[in-house]
């Protein structure tokens, strides 16, 4: 969820690019923000680009950084309004108000369904979870009310 590890990381934010020298085949779910200002969507690509075993990207749309937390709209505001310094400075700058985003609860149903899926898919081979994977899995969210990009 919203993986720190790009060659390109935002002033301040951790350098330590991910090398993927795992000498097996992980099955890798990244669960990703649209408009993460701490881990941008480009860095995501990157990574994913960047992973060698079996992979999977969902992009959930209208969220930040701080949709992968509990009380998303009390944190990600709180974030948004607090002094940050130095080499942060630029964080609540360029995040956008939670009123612009999607709301908690969306985003806890994005983490909870598809983190289940992953591991029923990968890890059982549940058969109706792999269904899931070779479906519309953008039409199913969106019957939920979430909105995603499935890349």
């Amino acid at each position: 969820m919203a993986p720190g590890g790009s060659s390109q990381p935002k002033p301040g934010i951790l350098a330590a690019p991910l090398t993927f020298a795992w000498g097996r085949d992980v099955a890798t779910l990244y669960l990703v923000a649209e408009n993460d200002v701490m881990t941008p969507l480009a860095g995501m690509y990157e990574l994913f680009e960047r992973t060698p075993a079996a992979k999977r990207m969902v992009v959930l749309q209208r969220a930040d950084h701080l949709h992968f937390v509990d009380h998303v709209e009390q944190e990600h505001e709180a974030a948004r309004t607090r002094p940050w310094t130095g080499k942060l400075a630029w964080i609540p700058k360029e995040m956008r108000p939670i009123v612009e985003l999607c709301s908690g609860e969306d985003a806890h149903l994005f983490v909870r369904g598809l983190t289940l899926w992953h591991l029923d898919s990968a890890l059982k081979e549940h058969e109706a979870a792999q269904r899931l994977s070779a479906g519309d899995m953008e039409a199913r969210l969106a019957a939920r009310g979430v909105g995603v990009i499935v890349p």
